[in-house]
């Protein structure tokens, strides 16, 4: 067996150092250092080995990077599976150009149909069965909230997620999820601010559409009124028409 450290200590005869291996003791001087030789060689050997052999999280490796994906490739939002698709070859041109540092790109992409249960499920087995390093622009605001905190009780970055919530930017509970693109109420006010701009003449094609959606909203709540309750069409309309809403004029007799 290797002796054990070596340590300096003072002889009770004299002021010489000697060198303490094991249990063994010897002047400096007359010492035979070829135990302690072999120890060193012993402890830089194992330490460069230790140095050499990395360590990476689940998902990495010296030749791969493994990212999981989930999209609704059918169901109701099926047109948005175009967004996994380009991904996906988009990272094939990455691999083709010799990866990232050497390490090629393994991406794992699920279809959940839009479905939250489904998308729960998806999760699991990225994490649980395909051992990803993290899960990547997921699409929908039902779907990323399903697995939201699953992901972030693993550990497993929740990175870039395709929906404008604002619910995403909360490191404080879930600093696992990252969001990626403007949230929605951004987006509104830069619509706004453009077309108050630079199209003025649209501005009074949005007040007709907000006149029509106010219509709209009406119309569904009086529909639920009458279901609920019985109201009569006819003093329904009357009592909810909007004041900026012409009514029909009536010829008097």
């Amino acid at each position: 067996m290797p002796p054990r450290a070596a340590k300096r200590s003072k002889s009770k005869e004299d002021d010489t150092s000697i060198l303490i291996l094991g249990r063994s003791k010897c002047p400096l001087s007359t010492c035979d250092w070829e135990p302690f030789a072999a120890a060193l060689a012993l402890l830089a050997a194992t330490s460069s080995g230790a140095l050499a052999q990395k360590k990476y999280d689940t998902g990495a490796t010296d030749t791969e990077i493994k990212i999981g994906n989930i999209m609704p490739y059918s169901g109701p939002a099926s047109a948005y599976g175009v967004i996994g698709k380009t991904e996906e070859a988009y990272f094939k041109k990455i691999n083709a150009e010799g990866g990232i540092n050497g390490r090629k790109i393994n991406f794992v992409s699920y279809d959940d149909a839009y479905s939250p249960p489904k998308t729960v499920e998806q999760a699991r087995k990225l994490v649980e069965s395909d051992e990803v390093l993290l899960v990547f622009n997921s699409l929908g605001t039902p779907p990323n909230t399903a697995i939201q905190k699953y992901l972030n009780t693993k550990k497993v970055p929740q990175l870039f997620v395709a929906t404008g919530a604002t619910k995403w930017n909360d490191p404080k509970d879930f600093p696992w999820t990252m969001g990626w693109q403007p949230n929605y109420q951004s987006e509104s006010q830069i619509y706004a601010k453009y077309i108050l701009k630079n199209k003025p003449e649209r501005q009074d094609r949005r007040a007709l559409s907000e006149r029509r959606l106010r219509q709209g909203l009406s119309e569904r709540l009086q529909g639920r009124a009458r279901r609920q309750g019985g109201v009569d069409d006819r003093r329904s309309r009357k009592a909810t028409r909007f004041p900026n809403r012409p009514s029909t004029p009536t010829s008097s007799s």
